[in-house]
């Protein structure tokens, strides 16, 4: 009886242990299939955007385009594009795979997912160049104006994008590659295995070709450690780049306005002391003043929009590092479930994806691209960012 009270008590723990993770198993899948639908939608809207702002580019290209900023505007909106494409194939397995029970249509899928997976990194790793490149250009108008006017050319910027789509895209084709090298040498060595099981020597050439297997996956997983790592530690250099340069900046401008703020407030009293030209020194210092304060406006609410999109950026390279050390406690075998792995890295791929959309919107606040968004009007050459621009 005792007996049978235990296996009864036994079977009950191990049936509700089953139903507990079974239960807590399909909570996790939920949540993932709710953030790889987000990220879908986030993806659609960033589309949706960025072709809007590079439609707007292109009507006004010849009149915007000789200017450095609308370059990398346009060219952070055509990254942006690739990205928000990326982020709606790359959720297309979680979301497809389930309706298709073929093994020929998976492997398709996964195939495809992973390809999507290569330009997407490739496509973060230009955001974060984008990111050093807008901080480049503003530290260097500001503490090298002349510099800047001379020798910051478009030829230049248009070099340094060539080449920063270059080194991002290398190291995923290289990786690719390597991969699929592992793949096909895998396949071959198991071929040669069945020739060799013919042969009646089957488990000496068994015992080698499983010390190759393990040391090129051991060299592939290497290789993947070490390019996720680099990829953290760049994340968080730019991060401090961004912070010093962009603290430089502020104290500069700061520093600049008291300076010119004084000035105004000694012509104004040596204008009050000369009584024979009260009335004209008056309405001069007025118009100066009003001048002053007009250009102070402009510059900073410039400003407001560079931090901005500096802060966007900094919220993206955040997520970002995230991501590469969640795949990096992944591989390590620290985080070893992959529903938790796979939940917490679309969760940080939710705001990489607010920050595709957020980037374009903030292009909205200055005045000018919202009077190029404006077809109907007429833009004003005195306020384009050729000639009153911090940049």
């Amino acid at each position: 009886m005792n007996n049978t009270n235990f296996m009864y008590l036994t079977t009950l723990a191990h049936q509700h242990y089953r139903n507990s993770s079974t239960f807590q198993l399909k909570r996790i899948n939920n949540m993932l299939s709710g953030a790889v639908i987000l990220c879908d939608i986030l993806g659609c809207l960033c589309i949706i955007l960025n072709l809007f702002i590079i439609s707007i580019i292109i009507r006004h290209r010849k009149k915007i385009l000789k200017n450095i900023f609308y370059i990398l505007v346009f060219h952070c909106s055509i990254v942006d594009l690739l990205r928000g494409c990326c982020l709606i194939i790359w959720g297309l397995p979680h979301t497809l795979i389930s309706n298709y029970t073929a093994i020929y249509d998976r492997l398709l899928i996964l195939k495809i997912s992973k390809f999507t997976t290569m330009i997407l990194r490739s496509c973060n790793l230009l955001t974060i160049f984008n990111l050093l490149i807008f901080t480049c250009n503003e530290f260097t108008v500001v503490h090298y104006p002349l510099f800047y006017r001379h020798r910051f050319r478009r030829r230049i910027v248009l070099i340094y994008l060539l080449f920063s789509w270059l080194i991002s895209f290398i190291p995923g084709i290289v990786s690719l590659v390597f991969s699929n090298f592992f793949k096909s040498s895998q396949a071959t060595t198991i071929s040669n295995d069945n020739n060799y099981q013919s042969n009646g020597t089957f488990y000496s050439t068994g015992m080698r070709s499983n010390w190759r297997i393990t040391n090129r996956r051991t060299a592939l997983m290497f290789v993947n450690i070490a390019s996720m790592f680099v990829t953290f530690l760049f994340c968080y250099l730019s991060l401090l780049i961004v912070l010093f340069s962009y603290g430089s900046i502020m104290c500069t401008i700061r520093r600049l306005r008291k300076a010119n703020s004084m000035n105004e407030v000694f012509k104004l009293t040596s204008d009050r002391t000369n009584s024979l030209q009260s009335v004209f020194s008056r309405n001069n210092s007025e118009k100066s003043r009003r001048h002053w304060k007009n250009h102070l406006m402009c510059k900073y609410k410039h400003l407001v929009v560079i931090g901005t999109v500096l802060f966007v950026y900094i919220l993206f390279l955040l997520p970002y590092s995230g991501i590469q050390l969640v795949a990096i406690l992944h591989v390590t075998n620290v985080i070893v479930v992959p529903s938790h792995f796979a939940l917490i890295k679309w969760s940080l791929q939710i705001l990489t994806g607010l920050h595709a959309i957020c980037q374009p919107l903030c292009y909205f606040r200055m005045v000018e691209f919202r009077l190029l968004a404006c077809s109907g009007r007429q833009i004003r050459q005195q306020r384009s960012f050729s000639s009153n621009t911090i940049y």
